[in-house]
């Protein structure tokens, strides 16, 4: 665990933040463990990664909370929008699954390169 100051803490939190793509929610080990005690909360290790201006690489973890209510969201793989699949402009099937796109250009560049992104839906309850 890093010891730090209210600045080097701010400092983490904001890189933390700014690691994150569209739809998903970073956070340190620290944050991680009471996050995990939660019901319906889950954290899954991204691993250790290097920030500017911090010595040390930090283990950083996704959290993962189930959608709550309404349509079933999913996240587009390529901007990491979070959709509704029955209002996603596009989509195409890969691997015996259909992928939702925001838009033209995602659905493109995902066709380009499908392996590059990883198809994602958020946990149900």
């Amino acid at each position: 665990m890093l010891a730090l100051g209210t600045g080097a803490t701010l400092n983490l939190a904001a890189r933390v933040a700014a690691h994150a793509q569209a739809g998903q929610i970073l956070c340190t080990e620290p944050v991680a463990s009471v996050a995990g005690q939660l019901d319906h909360v889950a954290c899954r290790e991204i691993g250790p990664v290097r920030f500017k201006n911090v010595v040390d690489p930090v283990r950083v973890f996704e959290i993962i909370a189930p959608h709550l209510g309404g349509d079933a969201a999913i996240i587009d793989p390529v901007c990491r929008m979070r959709l509704v699949p029955a209002t996603a402009p596009a989509r195409l099937p890969f691997e015996g699954a259909t992928v939702f796109f925001c838009s033209f250009a995602c659905a493109r560049a995902f066709a380009a390169r499908p392996t590059t992104y990883r198809p994602t839906r958020e946990p149900e309850d």
